[in-house]
C-alpha cells in the first residue's frame, strides 16, 4: 500500500499544473479563498476556458512574495 502512494505521489510531483481542487487539498485552503486567490493580479494561473490550471512551481514563489499581506 505504501508503494502505491509513494508511485502516486511521484506521478504527481511531474505534472507542472494543478486543479484548484489538488491546490485546496495542497495548500489546505478552503473553496472561497481558493477562488478569491486564483483571481488575484499577479496569481500563477492559466485559464482554459472556464477551468483555471495553476502553474505548481510558481505557487510557493508567489506566497513567500506576499508574506504579511492578508487575502
Amino acid at each position: 500500500m505504501e508503494e502505491y502512494k509513494t508511485a502516486d505521489r511521484m506521478r504527481h510531483d511531474k505534472k507542472k499544473v494543478m486543479t484548484v481542487s489538488q491546490f485546496m487539498e495542497e495548500y489546505c485552503i478552503g473553496h472561497n479563498k481558493a477562488y478569491e486567490l486564483i483571481h488575484c493580479k499577479d496569481f500563477p494561473v492559466v485559464f482554459c476556458g472556464r477551468k483555471a490550471l495553476i502553474i505548481r512551481n510558481k505557487v510557493d514563489e508567489w506566497f513567500l512574495e506576499h508574506l504579511g499581506e492578508k487575502f
